[in-house]
């Protein structure tokens, strides 16, 4: 264990692979606010983008249950979702060859790159 505890972790600061910098990502001052001040109507918006962006195990009716007094917050509290689907499924579904897991084991250098259909 002491042989363990005295090898140098990774840091959790590294600079991303080149290829992951290649993506372009916008940063959160570039992306449009979706804050509910300034929504309009914000169950439509947020409903829309529920709907829009996540797969669900059974479809909600009610956005947004609330009670300001008592400090309790539900977001579609009757709909159903499955994490793994959301998470795994219908990205293997879409890009079976993307990358899913990337494993660097502790020799630098070294790592493994398993997808989502292997």
């Amino acid at each position: 264990r002491a042989e363990l505890q005295q090898q140098p972790r990774a840091s959790l600061q590294q600079q991303p692979r080149a290829s992951l910098q290649q993506q372009p990502r916008a940063s959160l001052q570039q992306q449009p606010r979706a804050s509910l001040q300034q929504q309009p109507r914000p169950d439509e918006f947020w409903g829309r983008l529920a709907r829009s962006r996540l797969e669900w195990q059974k479809e909600f009716q009610v956005v947004r249950d609330h009670d300001m007094e008592k400090s309790a917050f539900r977001w579609f509290p009757d709909g159903q979702l499955n994490v793994s689907v959301n998470c795994v499924d219908r990205h293997a579904r879409q890009h079976p060859d993307r990358v899913a897991l990337l494993w660097e084991k502790d020799e630098p250098g070294q790592e493994e790159r398993v997808t989502y259909s292997h």
